[in-house]
């Protein structure tokens, strides 16, 4: 008994920690909505990032190709985009209003009053608050395709980064009916996170898989850095990789949804999932803001092997100048 009283003073304790801590994050992110006078400094990372961009925002052939099939409104935010990136190619320090637009200003206060929305009807750890920021593109995929869950009904989802499962719990809480949900997550501390959500989240139909979605099936080495880890230059880590298309037939699956966030190796990771898109033609949800490559030519590259996908682009982190901008196929 005395047992069960000391974990039921902790779990209060704990729940209340979480609830003081998010309350603070809120109550800044709303005091920052509001002044919004703050200042931003190019860093080294945002410098070579936003230079590598430079050859493509002179070329109006790149833009005019790339911006032909989208609405007006997905023109607007595009172009919004490239703005952004401009001024911080050849801008040290920048002022609010040139990173975060009125449009920004906008998403994050419907985000900050939907954010206890999320943490009650989610649990992630304290440290990990941005994770729900990831949330926040659901409900923007269901605005571009209202009829998206009977799609998805008794289907399965490849989730490639899943991270701490932030979206594919997201997946699996909002749409019901889903199959199996496929979460590829390589670095062991993030996959031992992973467990402890799914868990927390009494979630059954998550299948985790401890791989990196790239191209071939090898070994390589990825830098473990959380939410940012990376095959790079500093390797620390070993992981095997492996390419959708063979893991969809090894595994015998039929994924209706494909999801790609593995920083900075979307194109290539495509290009190994032709097989795949071309006989299921599932919806596609890219991160393309990770360098030019992504953010010009995923698109094209798609739209080349003639599936007839529409196109739509959409962000869900508006507290970044850039980050986070999604390209959905459907």
């Amino acid at each position: 008994m005395k047992t069960f009283f000391i974990k039921l003073y902790l779990f209060i304790i704990w729940k209340w920690i979480f609830f003081i801590r998010n309350l603070y994050y809120t109550i800044n992110s709303i005091k920052k909505i509001k002044i919004r006078k703050w200042i931003w400094h190019r860093d080294k990372s945002s410098y070579d990032w936003s230079q590598s961009f430079i050859k493509y925002i002179t070329d109006i052939n790149s833009k005019e190709k790339f911006l032909k099939w989208f609405d007006e409104k997905n023109k607007k935010l595009w172009k919004q985009i490239l703005e952004k990136i401009e001024k911080i190619a050849f801008n040290n320090i920048l002022g609010s209003d040139d990173v975060i637009t009125k449009d920004d200003n906008k998403e994050q206060k419907k985000f900050s009053k939907k954010y206890f929305k999320y943490i009650k009807e989610k649990t992630f750890p304290l440290y990990e608050v941005w994770s729900y920021l990831n949330l926040y593109y659901v409900p923007k995929l269901l605005d571009i395709i209202p009829n998206i869950e009977n799609i998805l009904n008794d289907k399965d989802i490849i989730d490639a980064w899943a991270y701490i499962w932030d979206s594919s719990i997201a997946f699996s809480k909002t749409f019901k009916k889903l199959n199996k949900i496929y979460a590829f997550e390589p670095v062991i501390d993030n996959f031992s996170k992973l467990n402890t959500c799914v868990k927390s989240n009494n979630i059954k139909n998550i299948i985790p898989v401890q791989k990196w979605v790239w191209k071939t099936n090898e070994t390589v080495k990825i830098t473990s850095d959380g939410a940012m880890s990376i095959i790079w230059d500093n390797w620390n880590e070993k992981i095997e990789i492996v390419s959708i298309d063979s893991f969809v037939h090894e595994n015998k699956i039929k994924p209706w949804l494909i999801k790609w966030d593995i920083e900075w190796f979307e194109y290539d990771s495509i290009l190994w999932t032709e097989g795949t898109i071309k006989k299921f033609k599932p919806i596609l949800l890219i991160s393309i803001y990770h360098n030019w490559k992504d953010f010009f030519e995923i698109k094209e590259l798609i739209n080349s092997w003639n599936l007839w996908y529409k196109f739509k682009l959409t962000r869900w982190n508006y507290f970044h100048p850039y980050s986070d901008i999604l390209l959905v196929c459907y």
